[in-house]
């Protein structure tokens, strides 16, 4: 980011921690001007603005109306088998998905 952009840039959204964020302190001179998603536990201490959704059965059946309607696509980007769930984290650890790891109760 700092080649694309040397000067910083003027607001972030931190969307997996640690490391991520705090590449945004790097990026962004005005900390109330980073969002995290998911390091709640730093955003506080770091002055950055922690970013929480609020869920509820109606929330979450508005998101299934929109996928059956066809305005909402999900990106699966793998899926393991309940007994490669340890994968299936060690996966989801390095960041490096796109979409979504899905793991699938049922053969």
């Amino acid at each position: 980011m700092r080649a694309l952009a040397p000067g910083g840039v003027d607001v972030t959204l931190d969307a997996a921690g640690g490391a991520a964020l705090d590449a945004c302190l790097e990026l962004v001179a005005d900390r109330s001007r980073i969002g995290t998603l998911v390091d709640f536990a730093r955003a506080d201490k770091l002055g950055v603005r922690p970013l929480r959704s609020q869920r509820s059965a109606q929330r979450l059946q508005t998101i299934t109306d929109l996928y059956r309607a066809g305005r909402l696509t999900l990106t699966v980007s793998e899926t393991f088998s309940l007994d490669r769930i340890a994968d299936a984290h060690r996966r989801i650890d390095t960041g490096h998905a796109r979409g979504k790891t899905a793991v699938l109760l049922q053969g």
